[in-house]
């Protein structure tokens, strides 16, 4: 009975060994040789790529003026209507002449007693001159002298009293100094106005018209620090109502300071406005689109930060490596990588861990395009 026992027993014990053996055979592949990561790839290469960038754009016109009268007087005529568009020189009121052109007559009138009296002081002093020294005493030849003189004197005085009483009347007709569109008119005809008086009239000019726009500094720097690079792309705007602007804008100038709060820079563009679609005070999205050329664009998912830096995934030399990278632009769900990718590396685009760095990986077929 003992030994029918000891063979149960040594039947038992060989049956675990060899049940073991059996699992050794399935579990030792798997620890001696480590199956390669399945990783989808794309292959990294120079693209061209359409950005688009926004910033909030402030409508103000480029030359604006206030009409005033240079003379005192009463309206006779409103030649203007307020919302019209008026060029420059064109007249928008007149003013009462009558006194005017009476000043006028007048200084002309001086112009000509003068005038005579210059030639008769002329006509004597030559007398005097031709007239035998001795016959002639000093006194009389200088007195002769002096009144030409003044005669000169007081002839040139009356053309300038005539010519400023044709300049006052000639400011009877108040004209447009720029070409615009005038605002509300609120004077009437028979009021008295004068340059000390309120304004007549408001004239903007419409076009071309002016945007102002603040850009980051950091942008502004990393574009170049210049207004040439807006030559290089397009400039066009977003209307409050969503509407596009079809007119394209040119970069005239960027301010000459860094806007210290909010650490921007202002630039101001001008765009046509034959619609007058653009009015002054109105705010816009100014649209910058511009095309790179030959850069690595990647998707967004692809990129890893970590507080040692942004990084990606390649696959080299059959290996997960860890690539550190330096990024540009976001365009939607892709971004640029401005340093740190060559041409030709393998990005990987499927989830890995840091844990699998340094480890064989192989590109799984079916998942990479």
């Amino acid at each position: 009975r003992r030994f029918v026992l000891f063979l149960f027993a040594l039947l038992i014990m060989w049956a675990l060994i060899w049940c073991l053996c059996l699992k050794r055979d399935k579990i030792l592949p798997v620890f001696s040789e480590s199956v390669p990561t399945k990783v989808s790839v794309q292959e990294v290469l120079p693209t061209s790529i359409d950005i688009t960038h926004e910033y909030i754009g402030h409508v103000e016109a480029i030359q604006s003026v206030l009409v005033r009268p240079y003379i005192s007087g009463f309206i006779d005529e409103v030649l203007v209507s307020g919302g019209s568009t008026v060029h420059q020189d064109e007249v928008l009121f007149t003013l009462q002449q009558e006194q005017y052109l009476a000043a006028v007559e007048m200084a002309e009138a001086k112009v000509i007693a003068a005038t005579a009296d210059l030639e008769k002081a002329r006509l004597y002093l030559d007398r005097i001159q031709n007239t035998a020294s001795e016959a002639i005493s000093k006194t009389e030849q200088d007195n002769a002298r002096t009144n030409f003189f003044v005669a000169e004197a007081n002839l040139a005085e009356a053309k300038a009293d005539l010519k400023i009483a044709q300049v006052n009347y000639d400011y009877t007709l108040i004209t447009a100094p720029i070409t615009g569109v005038v605002g509300n008119i609120s004077v009437t005809k028979g009021e008295y106005v004068s340059p000390s008086g309120s304004a007549l009239a408001y004239i903007l000019q419409y076009n071309p018209i002016r945007v102002r726009f603040s850009m980051p500094e950091k942008d502004f720097l990393n574009l170049g620090s210049d207004v040439a690079f807006f030559k290089t792309g397009i400039l066009t705007l977003r209307l409050s109502n969503g509407e596009i602007m079809q007119a394209k804008g040119s970069v005239r100038f960027a301010d000459n300071l860094i806007q210290s709060g909010t650490s921007s820079i202002n630039l101001y563009a001008d765009f046509e406005n034959t619609k007058q679609l653009l009015r002054p005070q109105a705010y816009v999205t100014v649209l910058y689109e511009e095309k790179k050329e030959d850069v690595f664009v990647i998707d967004k998912n692809d990129v890893h930060l970590q507080p040692d830096g942004t990084y990606v995934y390649l696959l080299q030399d059959g290996k997960v490596q860890k690539q550190f990278v330096k990024l540009g632009e976001i365009v939607d769900a892709k971004i640029i990588v401005v340093q740190g990718l060559n041409k030709g590396d393998l990005l990987i685009t499927s989830p890995v861990s840091t844990m699998q760095i340094g480890e064989k990986a192989v590109i799984d077929m079916e998942q990479t395009e």
